[in-house]
Protein backbone atom coordinates (compact mmCIF):
# COMPACT_ATOMS: atom_id res chain seq x y z
CA UNK A 1 0.00 0.00 0.00
CA UNK A 2 2.73 2.40 0.87
CA UNK A 3 4.28 1.86 -2.54
CA UNK A 4 1.00 2.51 -4.35
CA UNK A 5 0.61 5.99 -2.90
CA UNK A 6 4.23 6.96 -2.34
CA UNK A 7 4.07 7.42 1.42
CA UNK A 8 6.95 6.28 3.57
CA UNK A 9 7.14 6.48 7.34
CA UNK A 10 9.57 5.46 10.03
CA UNK A 11 9.10 4.64 13.66
CA UNK A 12 11.02 2.88 16.37
CA UNK A 13 8.16 0.40 16.73
CA UNK A 14 5.48 -0.94 14.42
CA UNK A 15 2.80 0.82 16.50
CA UNK A 16 4.51 4.19 16.17
CA UNK A 17 5.10 3.68 12.45
CA UNK A 18 1.40 2.88 11.93
CA UNK A 19 0.40 5.97 13.93
CA UNK A 20 2.67 8.07 11.72
CA UNK A 21 1.27 6.38 8.60
CA UNK A 22 -2.27 7.22 9.65
CA UNK A 23 -1.35 10.87 10.25
CA UNK A 24 0.28 11.05 6.81
CA UNK A 25 -2.66 9.31 5.13
CA UNK A 26 -5.16 11.69 6.72
CA UNK A 27 -3.12 14.71 5.64
CA UNK A 28 -2.78 13.39 2.10
CA UNK A 29 -6.52 12.58 1.95
CA UNK A 30 -7.30 16.19 2.94
CA UNK A 31 -4.95 17.50 0.25
CA UNK A 32 -6.51 15.12 -2.28
CA UNK A 33 -10.00 16.34 -1.38
CA UNK A 34 -8.98 19.99 -1.55
CA UNK A 35 -7.30 19.53 -4.96
CA UNK A 36 -9.35 16.67 -6.37
CA UNK A 37 -9.47 17.79 -9.99
CA UNK A 38 -5.71 18.20 -10.00
CA UNK A 39 -5.02 14.81 -8.41
CA UNK A 40 -7.57 12.92 -10.52
CA UNK A 41 -6.00 14.29 -13.69
CA UNK A 42 -2.38 13.71 -12.69
CA UNK A 43 -1.08 10.42 -14.13
CA UNK A 44 0.96 9.65 -11.02
CA UNK A 45 -1.86 10.50 -8.58
CA UNK A 46 -5.16 9.37 -10.09
CA UNK A 47 -4.50 5.74 -9.13
CA UNK A 48 -4.37 6.77 -5.48
CA UNK A 49 -8.11 7.43 -5.43
CA UNK A 50 -9.23 3.96 -4.20
CA UNK A 51 -6.82 4.20 -1.26
CA UNK A 52 -7.87 7.76 -0.45
CA UNK A 53 -11.51 6.71 -0.63
CA UNK A 54 -10.78 4.05 2.00
CA UNK A 55 -9.31 6.75 4.26
CA UNK A 56 -12.42 8.90 3.77
CA UNK A 57 -14.71 5.96 4.56
CA UNK A 58 -12.96 5.28 7.87
CA UNK A 59 -14.62 7.94 9.97
CA UNK A 60 -12.19 7.76 12.87
CA UNK A 61 -8.57 7.03 13.64
CA UNK A 62 -9.42 3.75 15.39
CA UNK A 63 -10.99 2.34 12.21
CA UNK A 64 -8.03 3.50 10.12
CA UNK A 65 -5.62 1.93 12.58
CA UNK A 66 -7.50 -1.36 12.50
CA UNK A 67 -7.70 -1.42 8.71
CA UNK A 68 -4.03 -0.59 8.03
CA UNK A 69 -2.72 -2.78 10.84
CA UNK A 70 -4.50 -5.93 9.70
CA UNK A 71 -4.57 -5.30 5.97
CA UNK A 72 -1.05 -4.03 5.34
CA UNK A 73 1.23 -4.25 8.38
CA UNK A 74 1.98 -7.98 7.99
CA UNK A 75 3.09 -7.29 4.40
CA UNK A 76 5.38 -4.36 5.20
CA UNK A 77 6.88 -5.51 8.48
CA UNK A 78 7.76 -8.89 9.83
CA UNK A 79 10.48 -10.20 12.15
CA UNK A 80 12.00 -12.08 9.21
CA UNK A 81 12.48 -8.83 7.27
CA UNK A 82 14.07 -7.14 10.29
CA UNK A 83 16.54 -9.97 10.83
CA UNK A 84 17.80 -9.94 7.24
Amino acid sequence: MLDQIDIAVNGPTLDEAIEELIRELKTYAEDYRDNMSLFLNAPNRKGHFPYILRVWLCDNTRKLNHFWRFKYAPKIWSPEKVLR
